[in-house]
Order: C-alpha cells, then sequence, then structure tokens
C-alpha cells in the first residue's frame, strides 16, 4: 500500500482551513518540510504527525471530524488514506 499525494481540493471542498494543516509554520509547505526524518523543535515525525494521537495529527482531527458527524476518513480505516497499488 502506498499514501499518494495530499488531495487538497477534496479538504477546500469541504470547508477546511489551510492553518487546520498547516497549524505551525502557516506557510504551505509540504509535510516533509517540518515532519521529515530528522524533524526538529520537538517536531513529530511524519508517521506521528498523521497516526498520532496528538492535539494536531491527522488522526485525531478526522475522528473528531466523524464525531460531530461529518464526513471524513476514519483514522483506523487503514484503506480510506493508503489505497493498494
Amino acid at each position: 500500500m502506498s499514501f499518494g499525494s495530499f488531495p487538497h481540493k477534496a479538504y477546500v471542498t469541504v470547508g477546511a482551513k489551510c492553518i487546520e494543516c498547516h497549524h505551525v509554520s502557516g506557510k504551505m509547505e509540504a509535510c516533509l518540510t517540518c515532519h521529515g526524518k530528522e524533524p526538529k523543535d520537538k517536531v513529530s515525525k511524519l508517521y506521528d504527525a498523521i497516526h498520532g494521537k496528538g492535539k494536531f495529527s491527522c488522526a485525531t482531527c478526522h475522528d473528531a471530524k466523524v464525531a460531530e458527524g461529518k464526513k471524513a476518513p476514519k483514522s483506523k480505516t487503514c484503506t480510506d488514506c493508503h489505497k493498494k497499488g
């Protein structure tokens, strides 16, 4: 399985704000710019930023949206983000 390109349009369509993902820098940089192999200044590695349970992780946000009744992939459903191929 792999993680393909990030579907920005899907997030904009549902009303997500850029700052929700680009939470620290506020700049429109790729995730790996901050969450690379050797992150600095107590920044989590990419895997943890996506799968972790921290305040700003993708999984935490997606689970919160689902709890609010909004459409979002559930963090425990791997194939929603990781497509075969």
